[in-house]
């Protein structure tokens, strides 16, 4: 065997001398009775280890010897030992392979020459100069536990080979990770030890068994390695001992690194799957034999068992259950195992992706195992620290990429902003101009921020990825969206413009991605230190670089619930629909909880301080949401039915029918068109569309109601072409340029026509050919009421003569949108109809430019529909206030069916039916949300359509004093508000029902006396009476004054005028004023006294 080179190896792996010494030892007795090298090249050595295994059932059965090996001794062991040594050799043939191209001028051996050579010297820095390098500050090799200058060693090892080549710093850590070597980032290792010692004061040793290391980190374990081993010494059965030891590592305290939901849900597996699960782990603990042979076996069967049907068994289980459970009885050769932790140390220390496939493999482990390895060796010489084992080397990656205690946030205004300069990457022109900037001024939330923009403000440089891939944590099936930073700067100059402000740049050299928590605003403003976790931490990742704690999102159940839902496609977004009722009585809130939930829906986040001016930035946001057409609102009400809220037949105005001037067409309603979107992939990114500096004109293409010129929408859309009709005249020449030659060429060919400038066959042809440009956009028209198409214009004016002299004219157009049924002008516009002319530019101010945008990003991209990669399926929202109002079943007819979670597209048990007008295929998509608010004072939850209570989540908005805007307008005014609140809905309740109590957002926004006075005169009162139909004596008991009034009513009593002794009869107003003490007296019950009666009078 190629024994040198195997010693070069494995000294590169980080092995200890001892254990080198072995491994060859052992491979050379295998070499001498199998030639390893001959098995690796027949099978890569599978046939060799398969005669080489061996049990301990065999052992304690008296098994022969199954192999060609001589052993006297205990057999188990022996050929173990074998086993593992004839795998390392396999790993080394499998990255013997010398690297291609220039790489492949370097060699192991010459590495370890050059590091022998600067042992030698016993200087770095006099290594490093004799090579005449500069000092190295960045990555270094690791071997043994020491560190040399990557790129000295390097570049000394290629001199001993009689190389020219002077490879870079970051060439020459690729060069050695290709031969197996570990180079890591020292500024970064660095780092992490300054933040470990700020989270454990007084730390000097991992020896110690004081202080706050061993008390948070390391004591807990010990207790946990010795429980471990005494449940293993039992004698259960293999499948006792693994359950055993699954709950000592999940449940039962804090700290473990297991999982409780995986527990879970393996006890509610198949009992046969559950058996398994646990005799593997079983095995897998009371196993003799190495690491690299079982931890792979029994990862392989939590594979199977995942694919047998226990769904909890992700990437992340498969690979942190058998290590950690191996690591717990073997701390000297492994540790505790979460992936989003490994893969952090990996990005950040080493600038690896740690275990990048789906599925477990022996390599990925190897990988682990010796960058372990490497920090065990480096905080034992290097720091000083002396660490026990590899649990030693877990705590410290483990408190350093979560520091308990983060320093103070940083205040300044953060800044992230989009990359894109129209539809190109704009980094290097920003840099390049020390600037950033917008296109266009077009009034937007964008352009606003711009304008707010101060010099000294952070700024950074954003991609957004709406669907990341490759994720360094487990995120089960469920869709995660990213930011992608690439560069950071300070602004340095500002302007009023809205859109450019001056930066300092400076880019980064390998870009960072920020999941979970993200925005696709061009401009979005983080918030302010305090107002949010999530902003808080993506402050921190900006400007202390600091990773983002995955862990924090993934144990949020907005997160969760979204990320571990229902399985996902390709097709559908896996976010868990939500069908939500609000119900309460009038003035919880109700409205503005639709907003928040609404805006939380749509953005994946919703924080937004309860106040004032909380409460106007997120109606703000939602505002935007409604005008993009993501959020939609409708109220039922008692006649509203099935065709305005699914599907109906509409009359069509500009038909042709021969019996009525008009005929009928299907039209969908409001939660049909919203379906329908909801199911259209919009672009994002580099690809997405602008309509930045682009004219936008309407444009028919035929008449819609005529059949005989139905082919000019046709042809346009199948040939790429807008084809133009009026006067066969050629406009190809260049002195029609301008519409006073076009009109004086008309009039000259048509003479005996009255012609002037201002007719549809000057003005069109000079729109068509001048007005147009190359880049511009059509809106195709379908009538005056719908547009069927949407382009851009790619070709200049074209003259293409046909046989009957009509439609003569065309511009080549890239068709990206269609819909030949047409879609309703209020979508674009709040301008209901377009006007008739031909052709026209519509004014910008009067078009929903975000919808438009969205439109356009919605289409084909030559290649079939957007998949995943390039587009993302938005979430919308459909909101049904009063939805308690309408005949609900008769609303939602056979989509009661459709709205359930699992019925949606996309999901598992997903459902379509056929409309009854339109004949076609319908189904509700997951991404689809909808909100119901419900006020119980008209109809009690109770009455409601069964089939709808169990379609949907209630959730009871009650009345409440505690919440910060009521509690302000409490103290702005100074009254007990909370007590009069109280006290009135206890009255309701008794005498009527909790349902009819009164909500505290009558009260927020009160400031003084007046404000409160105000609403209970205005609001409170008449809604009272309404409740009690005008029994003022019930009424007058609720505001604590019964039989005579005082404090907010007045009580007259007249007598019967006829003088027959009927009697008296209680005449009851609400006085104009109400004194100081009103408020009060009704929470004690009492009404005001004879002399406050005077003091009105």
């Amino acid at each position: 065997m190629r024994e040198a080179e195997f010693k070069a190896w494995l000294a590169a792996q980080g092995y200890a001398a001892s254990s080198i010494a072995t491994w060859r030892s052992d491979a050379r007795k295998v070499d001498n009775a199998y030639d390893l090298d001959r098995q690796f090249d027949l099978d890569g050595g599978a046939s060799m280890l398969a005669e080489l295994a061996y049990s301990r059932a065999d052992e304690a059965a008296g098994a022969p010897n199954p192999s060609r090996l001589d052993y006297t001794g205990p057999l188990y062991s022996n050929l173990a030992d074998c086993r593992a040594a004839a795998r390392a050799y396999f790993r080394f043939r499998n990255s013997e392979a010398r690297p291609q191209g220039r790489f492949g001028e370097l060699d192991r051996e010459a590495v370890l020459e050059a590091v022998a050579a600067c042992d030698a010297i016993g200087d770095v820095a006099q290594y490093v100069a004799g090579l005449e390098l500069g000092q190295p500050t960045k990555y270094w090799l690791v071997l043994d536990g020491q560190r040399y200058p990557s790129k000295a060693i390097v570049r000394d090892a290629l001199a001993r080979r009689d190389s020219d080549w002077l490879p870079g710093g970051a060439e020459c850590k690729t060069a050695l990770e290709r031969l197996g070597f570990v180079v890591i980032d020292w500024p970064e290792l660095n780092r992490a030890r300054d933040a470990f010692l700020r989270q454990m004061p007084n730390f000097s040793d991992f020896r110690a068994a004081v202080g706050a290391y061993w008390d948070v980190e390391r004591a807990y374990k010990n207790g946990l390695i010795e429980q471990a081993k005494a449940i293993i010494a039992r004698s259960d059965d293999d499948r006792a001992v693994g359950e055993s030891l699954y709950r000592l590592l999940s449940v039962g305290g804090s700290g473990l690194p297991l999982s409780w939901r995986t527990l879970s849900e393996v006890q509610n597996a198949d009992p046969e799957l559950r058996d398994r699960f646990y005799t593997a782990l079983g095995v897998l603990a009371r196993s003799d034999g190495p690491l690299e042979e079982a931890v792979p076996a029994a990862a392989r069967e939590l594979e199977a068992l995942r694919d047998a049907g226990i769904a909890g068994l992700r990437r992340g289980e498969v690979l942190s259950i058998p290590i950690t459970v191996w690591a717990t009885l073997h701390p000297d050769q492994a540790s505790w195992f979460k992936i989003a932790k490994i893969d952090e140390m990996g990005r950040r220390l080493f600038g690896r992706r740690l275990f990048p496939q789906t599925e477990f493999r022996d390599a990925d482990l190897a990988e682990w195992l010796q960058l372990m390895r490497a920090l065990f060796g480096l905080l034992d010489k290097e720091f000083g620290w002396h660490p026990q084992d590899m649990f030693d080397v877990q705590g410290f990656i483990w408190v350093a990429a979560n520091p308990d205690a983060p320093r103070e946030l940083d205040p300044v205004p953060v800044w992230m902003v989009t990359s894109l300069w129209g539809q190109e990457d704009g980094l290097p022109r920003f840099v390049e101009r020390t600037e950033w900037s917008l296109l266009t001024d077009t009034g937007s939330a964008n352009n606003r921020r711009v304008r707010e923009m101060q010099v000294g403000d952070r700024i950074f440089l954003k991609d957004f990825v709406p669907r990341a891939r490759d994720l360094p944590f487990d995120a089960g099936t469920g869709i995660v969206t990213a930011l992608r930073f690439r560069a950071e700067g300070t602004i340095t100059e500002v302007s009023e413009d809205g859109l450019r402000v001056g930066v300092d740049w400076q880019t980064w050299p390998e870009p960072r991605t920020w999941f979970f928590y993200t925005n696709n605003d061009a401009v979005w403003r983080l918030r302010e230190p305090g107002d949010s976790v999530y902003a808080d931490q993506l402050r921190r990742f900006l400007l202390d670089g600091e990773p983002q704690d995955h862990a924090l999102f993934l144990n949020d159940p907005f997160w969760r619930d979204r990320l571990f839902g229902a399985g996902a496609s390709d097709e559908m977004p896996t976010m868990q629909p939500t069908n939500l009722i609000l119900y309460g009585p009038p003035g919880t809130g109700k409205t503005y909880r639709t907003a928040l939930e609404a805006v939380r829906l749509c953005d994946g986040s919703a924080e937004y301080p309860d106040t004032v001016e909380g409460r106007d930035a997120l109606m703000l946001r939602y505002r935007e949401l409604v005008d993009a057409r993501q959020i939609e609102m409708v109220t039922f009400h008692q006649s509203f039915s099935y065709e305005e809220f699914v599907e109906g037949l509409r009359p069509e105005a500009d038909g042709t029918s021969e019996t009525g001037g008009f005929n009928l067409k299907p039209e969908s309603g409001v939660f049909a068109r919203l379906a329908e979107r909801a199911q259209v992939r919009v672009k994002r990114g580099a690809e997405r569309l602008s309509l930045d500096n682009r004219a936008i004109f309407k444009m028919s293409l035929g008449q819609s109601n005529d059949p005989h010129s139905a082919w000019v929408f046709e042809d346009s859309l199948e040939q790429g072409y807008a084809i133009f009709g009026f006067r066969d005249v050629d406009w190809s020449d260049p002195r029609f340029a301008n519409r006073d030659a076009i009109f004086a060429e008309l009039e000259a060919r048509f003479p005996e026509e009255r012609i002037t400038s201002q007719m549809g066959m000057v003005k069109s042809p000079d729109r068509f050919r001048n007005q147009l440009k190359a880049g511009d956009i059509i809106v195709a028209s379908k009538g005056l009421n719908a547009f069927r198409a949407i382009g851009i214009v790619e070709g200049e004016y074209e003259y293409a003569p046909r046989p009957d002299g009509r439609y003569s004219h065309r511009r080549k157009v890239d068709w990206l949108w269609s819909d030949p049924d047409g879609v309703p002008v209020g979508e674009l516009s709040p301008d209901t109809r377009f006007s008739l002319d031909t052709i026209y530019e519509l004014p910008r101010t009067r078009l929903n430019l975000q919808v438009l945008e969205r439109l356009l990003n919605s289409a084909s991209d030559g290649e079939g529909e957007i998949g995943p990669e390039g587009g993302d399926l938005l979430p919308h929202v459909l909101i049904i206030d009063e939805i308690n109002r309408a005949n609900v079943s008769k609303v939602f007819g056979e989509l009661i069916t459709l709205i359930e979670p699992d019925k949606r597209l996309g999901m598992p048990n997903a459902l379509k039916v056929r409309l009854p007008y339109s004949k076609r295929e319908f189904g509700v998509p997951a991404n689809l949300h909808i909100i119901g608010t419900m006020n119980t004072a008209d109809r009690s939850i109770a009455l409601l359509d069964t089939a709808l209570r169990r379609r949907f989540r209630f959730e009871e908005m009650a009345p409440d004093t505690s919440i910060p805007a009521f509690i302000a307008a409490e103290n702005s005014t100074g009254l007990p508000l909370g007590a009069v609140l109280n006290t009135m809905n206890r009255r309701i309740e008794y005498l009527v029902d909790r349902d009819h109590r009164i909500g505290h957002a009558f009260f927020i926004g009160c400031e003084t006396k007046a404000n409160v006075d105000a609403v209970m005169r205005d609001k409170v009162i008449p809604l009272l009476q309404e409740y009690f139909f005008d029994d003022w004596n019930r009424l007058a008991a609720v505001l604590g004054e019964k039989d005579k009034g005082g404090n907010f009513l007045t009580c007259e009593i007249i007598e019967d005028p006829m003088g027959e002794g009927g009697e008296p009869l209680k005449s009851w107003r609400v006085r104009s004023q109400f004194d100081e003490g009103a408020y009060t007296r009704l929470v004690s019950g009492r009404a005001s006294s004879l002399s406050d009666l005077e003091d009105e009078a």
